[in-house]
């Protein structure tokens, strides 16, 4: 725990769907990305329709926590079949394709988000609530992601500058690109290895969690 901020990262400790959904919700509103090709009317409840599915899928949950406060949340995917990924979930909504905007449904019958073949693990989301940005949170959930599974090969989509800088500072690599309705998808790789974490790791294990000993770190 961070004793400046009182923000802990834990891999054991899994909150409700409802807090996981309200927080995937709330840190897409207004973002930049995929959320802009959304209808102006409702984007919440469109938005709650899409990222839904995403904690049921999920075999790997990091959170974020001020108190008891969820704050952060990633969640991954360590199913080496190419079997979800965005595209498909998208396309399984309770909404109809034919209600979706034609620049969304553009979007997915592109290569855009398609998952790599071949890969051991696969971040499908990653989400920090906008009152606690700026403090690193998101570095954190992706360096405990890579310290706990350190042998796996981690794929990533990212669609706008500041989510690649993140993953790029957090060890990932490049591997793709792909322009469609006015974004540019980036597909990002961070090789199986061990987490090269500073001497002063910001992690550590108790009692089957993750604790950040700087979780701006």
């Amino acid at each position: 725990m961070d004793n400046r901020t009182g923000i802990c990262i834990s891999s054991s400790t899994t909150p409700s769907f409802r807090e996981q959904q309200e927080l995937l919700v709330i840190a897409h509103t207004d973002a930049p990305g995929w959320p802009s090709l959304l209808p102006a009317r409702q984007p919440m409840r469109s938005l709650s329709r899409i990222l839904s599915p995403l904690p049921r899928t999920a075999d790997v949950r990091l959170t974020a926590w001020s108190e008891s406060r969820l704050i952060g949340l990633l969640l991954a995917e360590t199913d080496p079949a190419p079997k979800v990924g965005l595209a498909r979930l998208w396309r399984s909504l309770w909404l109809p394709p034919a209600r979706l905007p034609a620049s969304l449904r553009r979007l997915l019958d592109s290569p855009a988000y398609a998952r790599p073949p071949g890969r051991q693990g696969y971040v499908s989301a990653l989400a920090v609530d906008p009152r606690w940005r700026g403090q690193r949170i998101g570095m954190s959930l992706v360096r405990a992601l890579r310290e706990q599974y350190p042998a796996l090969a981690w794929v990533a989509h990212v669609d706008h500058p500041e989510s690649h800088a993140l993953f790029t500072h957090a060890g990932f690599e490049q591997t793709a690109q792909t322009e469609v309705e006015g974004l540019v998808i980036r597909t990002l790789q961070g090789h199986g290895r061990s987490c090269q974490a500073p001497r002063n790791s910001c992690l550590r294990k108790k009692a089957g969690g993750l604790l950040p000993r700087t979780a701006g770190q």
